[in-house]
Order: C-alpha cells, then sequence, then structure tokens
C-alpha cells in the first residue's frame, strides 16, 4: 500500500516537473511570432496589427536590403490575417517577391525607406483590401502584376523617380486616378487592363509606345492625353474604353494598331493627321465619332481599318483630293465607312487637270493606247457583263469623287463620250444598242467638282482602257485571271515573279481574241513594284496590292508584305 502511495506521488511530480519545462518553449514561441528575418539582411517585427520591415545589419552596400518571403512557421496564416498595415522602414532597398503573401487583410503601405528602388512582381497581387499606397520617394521600378486584382486600391502616388510600371501592374485594380510621372520610360503589357475605375490618364512623352491593351477594358475612361514624343499606339491599346470621349494624340505619333480604338462607341472625334499607319479594326465599332482628321503622309491603311462605324462622319484629310482618293482606294468595299458623310480636303485641287484637257486625249486615242498617267487599282473598271446587244461596265467608287464619265466605242473606230454620271456613288454603267458578235472599247473617268457655286470638274483617276466582246458569235472574254498565291512575303531587295494565267469561257469554236496581254500594277510602289512581267521586288517594309488584270478588266490581287 505505501508502495503504491510513493508510485502516484512519483507519477504527479513528474507530471509537474514536464509541465514547468514545457512552459519556456511556449514563451519562447510566442516571442519568435512577434519578429523574424525575411530576405536579404532584413527583419520583420510585428506590433498590433501593423507589420514593420527593418534592416538587420548595418551593411555599407544597403541596396542589398531587400524583403523576402516569412516562413509560415514564423507567422502562421491566422497571425498574418490579423496584419492591416506595412512599414518598410530603416534602409530597406526593395520589395521582393513573396514579402506579402497572405496578408490578405492588408489596407495601408507605406515605404519610409529613402533607398528603397524596386518592387517585385507580384508584391501586392490579389491583397483586395488594400486601399492606399505610399511608395517614398526613391522607387524606380514597379514589377509586373504587382497591384493585380487590388480591387479597393482608389488611388496611388507614385514617386518623380520611377522609370518602369511592369506588364499588368494595376491589372483589374480599383485605380480611379493615378498621375504617371515624366520620368516613366518603360509601361509594360496590360499595365491598367480593366480598371474599370479608372477616368482620366495622361501618358508621358518618354514613352515611345503605349503596350498592347494596356487600358484594354478601362470602360469608364473618359480622357486621355498623349504627350509629345510618343510615337505609336499599339494592338488593343484602348480597346473596349466605351466611355472615352477626347483623347489627345500629338504629332510625333506616327502608327495607330490594330484595334487600338476599338469600340470606343463614345468617341467624338480623332485626329490623326501626322499618322502614316492605321492597322486592322483600328477605329472601327466607333458608333459616336462626328469627325476624324487623316494625313496625307498615311501609307497604311488596313481594308478593316475603319469598318462597322454607322456615323454621318466629317472626314478632314491634310492634302489634296487626288491624295485622299489614292489613300482610300488601297482599302476594300468594307472601309467605306471611312467616306461615309462629308470629306473635307485641306490643300487645293486646283492643280488638278480639267476634264475637257483630258478628254482632249482620250478622244484620239485609237487600238490599244492608254491615257498617260492611267491607273487600274483606283477605279478597277471593267466588263461585268456581256450580252449580244450590251455590255456592263463596273467600276470601284473613288473617295470624293462627284462623278464619273464613260467614253467607248467599236474596237477601231473613234472613242465617243456615252455618259456623264453626276453620283459619286454610283460603280455602274450599260452600254446598249450594241452590235453581236462584236469587240468594244472603254475607258472610265472619275471627276470631282471643284468649283465654289460653279462648275469646274477636275479628273481624280483615269481607268486602262477596256477591251471586251458582245455575245452571239465566236468571241468570248475572260472567265477570271488566276494566280498561284494570294499572299506573299518578302524581304526588302527580294523577288518574286507572279505565273498569272486567264482562264475563258469554254465553247466549241470560241475565240478569245488578244489585244492587251495580261498587265500588272501595283498600289504602292513606294512598298513594292511589278514589271510587265509579273516580277515583283520588295522594296520597303509595310503592305500593298500587285493587280494582275485582263484586257476587259476581269482581275486577280495578290496582298504583298515586305519585312
Amino acid at each position: 500500500m505505501k508502495k503504491m502511495r510513493t508510485w502516484k506521488l512519483n507519477r504527479y511530480l513528474l507530471g509537474f516537473i514536464l509541465l514547468f519545462l514545457l512552459l519556456p518553449v511556449t514563451a519562447v514561441k510566442t516571442s519568435a511570432a512577434n519578429s523574424g528575418e525575411c530576405g536579404y539582411n532584413c527583419r520583420w517585427t510585428v506590433s498590433g496589427s501593423a507589420i514593420t520591415f527593418i534592416y538587420k545589419t548595418a551593411y555599407l552596400d544597403t541596396s542589398k536590403n531587400i524583403t523576402g518571403a516569412i516562413s509560415i512557421s514564423d507567422l502562421s496564416g491566422l497571425e498574418r490575417s490579423a496584419i492591416t498595415e506595412a512599414v518598410f522602414d530603416m534602409a530597406i532597398a526593395g520589395i521582393g517577391e513573396g514579402t506579402l503573401d497572405g496578408f490578405k487583410n492588408l489596407k495601408k503601405v507605406t515605404v519610409k525607406s529613402t533607398v528603397c528602388k524596386t518592387i517585385a512582381d507580384k508584391v501586392f497581387y490579389d491583397l483586395e483590401k488594400l486601399e492606399t499606397a505610399d511608395l517614398g520617394k526613391s522607387l524606380v521600378s514597379i514589377g509586373e502584376e504587382s497591384f493585380r486584382l487590388c480591387t479597393s486600391l482608389r488611388s496611388i502616388t507614385l514617386p518623380a523617380t520611377v522609370k518602369t510600371i511592369g506588364r499588368g501592374a494595376f491589372w483589374s485594380s480599383g485605380l480611379e486616378e493615378i498621375s504617371l510621372p515624366g520620368s516613366l520610360e518603360n509601361l509594360g503589357e496590360n499595365a491598367f487592363q480593366v480598371c474599370r475605375k479608372l477616368k482620366a490618364i495622361e501618358i508621358p512623352g518618354k514613352i515611345k509606345s503605349i503596350p498592347k491593351q494596356c487600358f484594354y477594358g478601362a470602360d469608364m475612361l473618359e480622357t486621355a492625353v498623349i504627350s509629345n514624343g510618343v510615337e505609336q499606339i499599339a494592338v488593343s491599346a484602348f480597346q473596349g474604353c466605351s466611355s472615352l470621349k477626347t483623347i489627345s494624340i500629338p504629332a510625333t505619333v506616327a502608327m495607330v494598331g490594330n484595334a487600338a480604338f476599338e469600340s470606343c462607341t463614345k468617341l467624338e472625334k480623332l485626329d490623326l493627321s501626322h499618322v502614316s499607319s492605321i492597322g486592322h479594326l483600328a477605329v472601327s465599332k466607333c458608333l459616336g465619332l462626328s469627325e476624324i482628321r487623316l494625313s496625307n503622309s498615311l501609307k497604311t491603311v488596313d481594308s478593316l481599318a475603319f469598318y462597322n462605324n454607322f456615323t454621318d462622319k466629317k472626314v478632314i484629310f491634310d492634302g489634296t483630293q487626288e491624295e485622299f482618293a489614292k489613300i482610300a482606294s488601297k482599302s476594300e468595299s468594307r472601309n467605306t465607312d471611312l467616306l461615309t458623310g462629308t470629306v473635307q480636303c485641306l490643300q487645293s485641287s486646283s492643280d488638278l487637270p480639267k476634264t475637257e484637257d483630258v478628254e482632249k486625249v482620250i478622244l484620239p486615242l485609237s487600238g490599244k493606247a492608254e491615257v498617260p498617267g492611267s491607273t487600274f487599282h483606283i477605279l478597277r473598271a471593267r466588263a461585268s457583263k456581256t450580252r449580244k446587244k450590251s455590255i456592263q461596265l463596273k467600276w470601284k467608287a473613288v473617295p470624293g469623287a462627284s462623278g464619273y464619265i464613260i467614253y467607248g466605242a467599236e474596237r477601231k473606230a473613234v472613242l465617243q463620250k456615252l455618259e456623264t454620271i453626276k453620283n459619286g456613288g454610283t460603280t455602274s454603267y450599260t452600254h446598249t444598242g450594241l452590235k453581236p458578235n462584236r469587240y468594244y472599247r472603254y475607258i472610265v473617268t472619275a471627276y470631282q467638282n471643284v468649283g465654289s457655286g460653279t462648275e469646274d470638274l477636275r479628273v481624280l483617276s483615269c481607268s486602262k482602257v477596256i477591251f471586251a466582246a458582245t455575245l452571239g458569235g465566236n468571241y468570248r472574254n475572260t472567265q477570271a485571271v488566276k494566280v498561284p498565291s494570294r499572299k506573299i512575303t518578302l524581304k526588302r531587295g527580294k523577288k518574286q515573279k507572279l505565273n498569272a494565267s486567264l482562264s475563258s469561257k469554254a465553247g466549241a469554236g470560241k475565240k478569245y481574241r488578244t489585244f492587251l496581254k495580261i498587265r500588272y500594277e501595283s498600289s504602292d510602289p513606294a512598298v513594292a513594284t511589278v514589271n510587265r512581267n509579273g516580277r515583283v521586288k520588295a522594296v520597303s517594309k509595310g503592305t500593298c496590292y500587285i493587280f494582275a488584270y485582263a484586257q476587259d478588266g476581269i482581275f486577280s490581287r495578290v496582298k504583298v508584305t515586305v519585312k
């Protein structure tokens, strides 16, 4: 019995000793939860709901004091969720990756360090309760996606030292305003994508390009000012900015990329008077656009650059009507939204040749002789339908044309003026009362009335001569012009031959009389040239079309891209 009591006493004593030994360990662990090491030469301490980052040892090279991830064994997820403020103090040179992982309730960030120059990628990523961030006075670089999904962040002040904002830095953040410093040189793609509360922005001039999708889907953005020095607006930069009303574009901007302003439905005016290249769908679906200004130095206009606008807009062109006609003719009929409304040319068209002077050249022409300066690709005049006693001609509408004059006659006869069409939108004419099984010859001119109150007709463009046969005999016309490829890509200086061929309607005894072989023409010789044998030479970077056309105007074209 005595032994039993002794054994119980020893057991209680042993338990008491063990409990006593455990108490200091618990106290040490609690102490460790309030401070620790992170990153390179950095420490953190927690006081209440705030965490402060300081340097560990006073090294002479303070640029190495970069914070890093805190071990979960030092600071649990529950403890991190209690932190609402972070302070970077005492010579912290940079905020490293993972520093604030798990601080989901963080509301305020203050950088007191005078040497903090970098914020790493994703440092504040998805901190949806973050409201304010004071980034100090020395910051140079903000990493990729550093403030992405910070939906409570309303404003942020960047120091004048910032040079780089990384890709997606503020993507889907709650920013309502931000002032980009003049020191900013590099702005990453998607930097402000889907910032649905951002209302105004000014782009400093040291940024050479507003990058891809920079403000994509920022549908509350109302005004944008682009400073002098910016050279291009990249793909989808402002796409979907449906509240954008005004944007200031300086003379230094030369290129507007694909879909740059697509679906900017409230955009009222757009000044592209110094832009030389406009990309695919660049100004499409801009339903509120009432005025657009274009440059006579415009070299590349995509076929759908102004597609689907549905607005009665005013086009102001910094050149002559003839120059505008050449530019607009580079695009397809689907791009006629560019021409909807009125076209005002700022330079006089009085130096264009008068219709009566051109007529004096046309009427004496015989055989396959052409009007000097005539082109194919602007009017693309052709015989579209032939019958026994009629031939229908078609052509492409010429921008700014007041109407068209049709000249024609039997192949060997003297040309006559057949019709003067007083509607610039008309694109066909049918010559009736013809003889079956005969060849006829035609020329089409586009004219513009430049007179003020009086008639003063000037020729904008003159077609190549057309030969077409009526039916009812042995003659046949072109069915198609075939080319091996619709697209080719060449490096500057390289050459490639287009082996175009004719296809005509088959029939026993039918003849195809050749007055003119397949001819070739470049829509922009500054990009690529083509000789009479179809050999294409790449001249300079850009795109153009090479037309291969038959004697009756039936054609195919090849898109040439020069790299």
